[in-house]
């Protein structure tokens, strides 16, 4: 699970495409516990951007993820669309997310059996799905990834998962800083986490924070934001046994984030409010 998934939404929740009415481009590495052999190390980019298609808004995005760990690997492609609504104060979209994982297994060989090390390659259809509210300058998502898929027996590999996230930006008056909290949470068979995290930003140009995740990592975290792009780096400081023995996790992301011309959005965002 990134560190960083307060930038990287959509890697989760297929709903928060187009949440930031721009066109996204993110990329995503990290190395998990360096010191291990076989180390887990993952992968990823990600786009969104809304659309105006007859008038009507659809929201679309696309997700290549790779992932590695102790000689299995996982690699995943899906399309990504949501849909939005009013809904009180505020926009509640829904998303879905068709898609391929193709999996690699390793089994090594059974002492007891003599069965020999066998590898084992399959490729499924995967289904993600999603809700993403937003109010001002607040978001909660609540999905399900890899619906399609059963829950994994070994850690770090993906299978069915359940994940909670929220956030917001806190404006601090008369000053040039701004606080941003934000949480995630997900569950599956094989693995539980929860990550907090507090960043502070000055001037939207430069930030810095941490936060924790459970009984495993203090992640610490530093951001740049210059016109269109984004870098942000985290090095996740153990706190757990393993991670402690093996080192810390590293991550690094980097984006392009601009502003695009809709046509006729406004004529259709102004018809939507009328008629809901």
């Amino acid at each position: 699970m990134s560190s960083q998934y307060y930038v990287l939404p959509t890697l989760y929740n297929s709903a928060a495409v187009g949440s930031k009415e721009k066109l996204n481009v993110f990329a995503d590495g990290r190395l998990q516990w360096p010191g291990l052999p076989n180390y887990p190390r993952t992968a990823a980019l990600i786009a969104d951007m809304p659309l105006v298609v007859s008038d009507k808004r659809l929201d679309v995005g696309v997700i290549a993820y790779y992932q590695e760990a102790y000689k299995n690997k996982d690699i995943s492609v899906a399309a990504q669309i949501s849909h939005g609504f009013k809904v009180g104060e505020g926009k509640l979209s829904i998303g879905v997310q068709p898609g391929f994982v193709s999996q690699r297994r390793f089994r090594e060989m059974d002492s007891v059996s003599l069965v020999n090390d066998s590898i084992t390659k399959r490729t499924r259809f995967d289904l993600g799905l999603g809700l993403w509210y937003t109010i001002k300058d607040w978001w909660i998502g609540l999905s399900v990834q890899h619906l399609t898929l059963k829950p994994e027996s070994e850690p770090f590999i993906r299978g069915r998962s359940f994940y909670l996230m929220a956030g917001g930006n806190i404006p601090i008056k008369n000053t040039l800083i701004d606080i941003r909290p934000s949480m995630i949470y997900k569950l599956c068979d094989s693995e539980s986490s929860f990550q907090a995290t507090v960043l502070v930003y000055w001037k939207r140009l430069f930030g810095f924070g941490s936060g924790y995740r459970y009984k495993n990592s203090i992640p610490i975290i530093a951001t740049l934001n210059i016109k269109d792009f984004y870098l942000g780096y985290c090095y996740d400081l153990p706190t757990g046994n393993l991670s402690r023995n093996y080192g810390g996790s590293h991550e690094l992301v980097v984006g392009y984030s601009t502003k695009i011309d809709l046509g006729g959005s406004q004529r259709f965002r102004r018809k939507s409010i009328r008629i809901m």
